[in-house]
């Protein structure tokens, strides 16, 4: 079954300044966030969850289920999050 699933929400660094990250703490743990970052999609199997695609947003998701379903079908499994994310669209075959 496919999922998706969002960028996770951060909390701030706790030695971060009021008003300004004056030892660069804030941005050193946005980077740290960004760089291990496990994916946006993933596939739950018997081993556990399968991530891929970091950074994708929603509406590249999309397309990528779109185009799976051209070639894989109806047996993609999606997961419940993707019935409000996708709108329905069709393929013109006529050129």
């Amino acid at each position: 079954m496919l999922h998706y699933e969002g960028k996770g929400h951060k909390t701030d660094h706790p030695l971060k300044g009021k008003c300004y990250d004056y030892f660069g703490f804030e941005t050193q743990e946005q980077l740290i966030q960004s760089l291990h970052h496990d994916g946006n999609l993933y596939f739950d199997s018997m081993d556990g969850r399968v991530y891929f695609a970091s950074g994708v947003y929603s509406w590249n998701a999309e397309e990528m289920v779109q185009f799976m379903k051209l070639y894989i079908g109806s047996s993609l499994q999606l997961g419940p999050e993707w019935k409000e994310m996708l709108q329905e669209q069709e393929f013109d075959d006529a050129q």
